[in-house]
């Protein structure tokens, strides 16, 4: 029988995720912290169960950007609720925290539909859904497409 994970993850995705402490389904939703100010949702909740609370992710070059750790704790975006609407607002979809990235210079941020965004002083589209997201992001593989003023990227 397969590992269900061989298919999900990449190798090196797989090893850093081993690294922070993950293993499939892990389950830590009776641990996660939630910020207050934002309204969590299943999309937001399944990613932060299965991996909230892990700090993942090596520093490098990468295919097209550079790698760069990511904390998976939502309590990190704390008082940010403000700018977290102004970007649901452009997007047409609400944002959740997930965590940081980048020494804590943007936030990993998902929405209702599973889409994955970093929030800088503006807003980056990542990956359709939360692996493919955690893959690029550990990779380096696929630059972050900024989203315009009318929630397209």
């Amino acid at each position: 029988m397969m590992d269900q994970t061989s298919e999900r993850f990449s190798a090196a995705t797989k090893e850093m995720l081993g690294e922070a402490g993950w293993i499939p389904d892990r389950d830590v939703s009776r641990e996660i912290q939630l910020p207050p100010g934002f309204d969590p949702f299943p999309a937001a909740l399944k990613a932060l169960a299965e991996f909230g609370n892990l700090h993942v992710g090596r520093r490098g070059s990468g295919v097209e950007f550079a790698r760069t750790p990511i904390v998976l704790d939502p309590m990190l975006a704390m008082g940010e609720d403000d700018r977290f609407r102004e970007f649901s607002g452009i997007l047409k979809s609400n944002l959740y925290p997930l965590g940081e990235t980048d020494d804590g210079h943007g936030f990993v941020a998902i929405d209702e539909q599973g889409r994955v965004f970093l929030i800088y002083d503006d807003l980056n589209f990542v990956g359709e859904t939360f692996d493919s997201a955690l893959e690029n992001l550990l990779a380096g593989a696929k630059r972050p497409r900024l989203v315009d003023e009318g929630g397209r990227w």
